[in-house]
Protein backbone atom coordinates (compact mmCIF):
# COMPACT_ATOMS: atom_id res chain seq x y z
CA UNK A 1 0.00 0.00 0.00
CA UNK A 2 1.21 2.98 -0.78
CA UNK A 3 0.95 6.55 0.77
CA UNK A 4 1.41 5.59 4.20
CA UNK A 5 -2.09 3.86 5.35
CA UNK A 6 -2.71 1.42 7.35
CA UNK A 7 -1.28 -1.79 6.18
CA UNK A 8 -3.63 -4.08 7.86
CA UNK A 9 -6.33 -5.58 6.60
CA UNK A 10 -9.85 -5.76 8.65
CA UNK A 11 -12.34 -8.75 8.39
CA UNK A 12 -15.44 -7.83 7.08
CA UNK A 13 -13.93 -5.25 4.48
CA UNK A 14 -14.22 -1.78 4.54
CA UNK A 15 -17.52 -1.55 6.14
CA UNK A 16 -16.33 -2.95 9.24
CA UNK A 17 -14.39 0.52 10.42
CA UNK A 18 -17.60 2.61 10.14
CA UNK A 19 -19.90 -0.04 12.24
CA UNK A 20 -17.51 -0.83 15.06
CA UNK A 21 -17.33 0.86 18.12
CA UNK A 22 -14.12 -0.28 19.66
CA UNK A 23 -11.16 -2.24 18.14
CA UNK A 24 -8.28 -3.47 19.45
CA UNK A 25 -5.24 -4.76 18.03
CA UNK A 26 -3.46 -7.93 19.74
CA UNK A 27 0.83 -7.89 18.89
CA UNK A 28 3.37 -9.84 20.45
CA UNK A 29 6.30 -8.05 22.19
CA UNK A 30 8.78 -11.21 23.52
CA UNK A 31 8.77 -14.61 24.63
CA UNK A 32 8.67 -15.23 28.33
CA UNK A 33 11.41 -18.16 28.59
CA UNK A 34 13.01 -19.67 31.69
CA UNK A 35 16.63 -21.50 31.71
CA UNK A 36 19.59 -21.00 30.75
CA UNK A 37 20.57 -20.67 26.92
CA UNK A 38 20.98 -24.57 25.93
CA UNK A 39 17.80 -25.65 28.20
CA UNK A 40 15.33 -23.05 27.78
CA UNK A 41 11.39 -23.45 28.28
CA UNK A 42 8.56 -21.03 27.08
CA UNK A 43 6.46 -20.34 29.60
CA UNK A 44 4.44 -17.69 27.85
CA UNK A 45 4.08 -14.08 25.59
CA UNK A 46 3.92 -10.81 26.49
CA UNK A 47 1.36 -9.10 24.37
CA UNK A 48 0.81 -5.40 23.59
CA UNK A 49 -3.19 -3.84 23.25
CA UNK A 50 -3.43 -1.04 21.16
CA UNK A 51 -6.69 0.57 20.63
CA UNK A 52 -7.17 0.85 16.83
CA UNK A 53 -10.82 2.49 16.81
CA UNK A 54 -12.17 4.05 20.12
CA UNK A 55 -15.82 5.99 19.82
CA UNK A 56 -16.22 5.15 23.74
CA UNK A 57 -13.54 7.04 25.36
CA UNK A 58 -10.26 8.86 24.81
CA UNK A 59 -7.35 7.51 23.54
CA UNK A 60 -4.82 5.41 25.54
CA UNK A 61 -1.30 4.74 24.68
CA UNK A 62 -0.55 0.74 24.48
CA UNK A 63 -1.00 -1.13 27.30
CA UNK A 64 1.44 -4.71 27.72
CA UNK A 65 0.44 -7.39 29.92
CA UNK A 66 1.49 -11.39 29.82
CA UNK A 67 -0.28 -14.44 28.83
CA UNK A 68 0.99 -17.65 30.70
CA UNK A 69 0.77 -21.06 29.14
CA UNK A 70 2.44 -23.59 31.27
CA UNK A 71 0.68 -24.15 34.72
CA UNK A 72 3.92 -24.99 36.17
CA UNK A 73 4.85 -21.20 36.46
CA UNK A 74 2.41 -19.33 37.72
CA UNK A 75 -1.49 -19.17 37.17
CA UNK A 76 -3.02 -19.59 33.31
CA UNK A 77 -3.88 -16.97 31.40
CA UNK A 78 -3.22 -13.06 31.72
CA UNK A 79 -1.42 -11.79 34.71
CA UNK A 80 -3.44 -10.13 37.35
CA UNK A 81 -1.54 -7.44 38.14
CA UNK A 82 1.16 -7.09 35.54
CA UNK A 83 -0.63 -3.50 33.49
CA UNK A 84 -1.74 -2.09 37.41
CA UNK A 85 1.54 -0.52 37.91
CA UNK A 86 1.25 1.38 34.41
CA UNK A 87 -2.54 2.45 34.64
CA UNK A 88 -1.86 3.72 38.43
CA UNK A 89 1.30 5.67 36.92
CA UNK A 90 -1.00 7.11 34.55
CA UNK A 91 -3.98 8.28 36.55
CA UNK A 92 -0.58 9.31 38.85
CA UNK A 93 -2.22 7.21 41.58
CA UNK A 94 1.68 6.44 42.26
CA UNK A 95 4.93 7.79 41.46
CA UNK A 96 7.97 6.70 40.02
CA UNK A 97 11.91 7.97 41.35
CA UNK A 98 14.13 5.94 39.76
CA UNK A 99 13.08 2.64 40.25
CA UNK A 100 11.42 2.94 43.10
CA UNK A 101 7.41 3.11 43.19
CA UNK A 102 5.75 5.30 45.42
CA UNK A 103 2.13 5.76 47.35
CA UNK A 104 1.05 8.12 49.76
CA UNK A 105 4.75 9.19 50.51
CA UNK A 106 5.91 5.86 51.23
CA UNK A 107 7.72 3.74 49.01
CA UNK A 108 5.96 0.14 48.22
CA UNK A 109 8.16 -0.81 46.23
CA UNK A 110 11.09 -1.45 43.96
CA UNK A 111 11.07 -2.48 40.59
CA UNK A 112 8.14 -3.44 38.43
CA UNK A 113 8.58 -7.20 38.91
CA UNK A 114 8.63 -6.83 42.75
CA UNK A 115 5.94 -4.03 42.76
CA UNK A 116 4.02 -7.25 41.02
CA UNK A 117 4.73 -9.54 43.42
CA UNK A 118 3.63 -7.28 46.51
CA UNK A 119 0.34 -6.18 44.81
CA UNK A 120 -0.18 -10.17 44.35
CA UNK A 121 0.47 -10.66 48.18
CA UNK A 122 -0.89 -7.34 50.13
CA UNK A 123 -4.55 -7.28 49.48
CA UNK A 124 -5.30 -4.12 51.99
CA UNK A 125 -2.52 -2.42 50.08
CA UNK A 126 -4.20 -3.60 46.18
CA UNK A 127 -7.64 -2.43 47.99
CA UNK A 128 -5.89 1.23 48.92
CA UNK A 129 -4.41 1.63 45.57
CA UNK A 130 -7.70 0.79 43.42
CA UNK A 131 -10.18 3.30 45.65
CA UNK A 132 -7.69 5.94 45.74
CA UNK A 133 -6.84 5.68 41.54
CA UNK A 134 -11.17 5.11 41.60
CA UNK A 135 -11.12 2.19 39.84
CA UNK A 136 -14.47 0.13 40.36
CA UNK A 137 -13.77 -3.74 40.95
CA UNK A 138 -16.55 -6.69 40.99
CA UNK A 139 -15.91 -6.32 45.12
CA UNK A 140 -16.65 -2.75 45.29
CA UNK A 141 -19.92 -3.27 43.27
CA UNK A 142 -21.13 -6.39 45.24
CA UNK A 143 -20.67 -4.37 48.48
CA UNK A 144 -22.48 -1.60 47.10
CA UNK A 145 -25.31 -3.39 46.02
CA UNK A 146 -25.69 -5.59 49.32
CA UNK A 147 -25.37 -2.20 51.46
CA UNK A 148 -28.76 -0.89 49.38
CA UNK A 149 -31.84 -0.97 51.73
CA UNK A 150 -34.63 -1.59 48.55
CA UNK A 151 -34.45 -2.82 45.25
CA UNK A 152 -35.44 0.64 43.24
CA UNK A 153 -35.14 -1.83 40.12
CA UNK A 154 -37.13 -4.76 40.75
CA UNK A 155 -37.88 -7.45 37.90
CA UNK A 156 -41.80 -7.50 37.66
CA UNK A 157 -43.24 -10.80 36.64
Amino acid sequence: MFGGGDTETTTGGKAMKFFASQRVGLYNKKQLTIGSSSNKVRIGQEISFRMKKNKVAPPRSPYSTEVIFDPNYGELGFSKYKGLLDILLDLETVTKSGNSIIFDEQVIARGKDHFDEVIAEDKELRSDLLKAAGINTLNSTKSLLESLSENKYAIKE
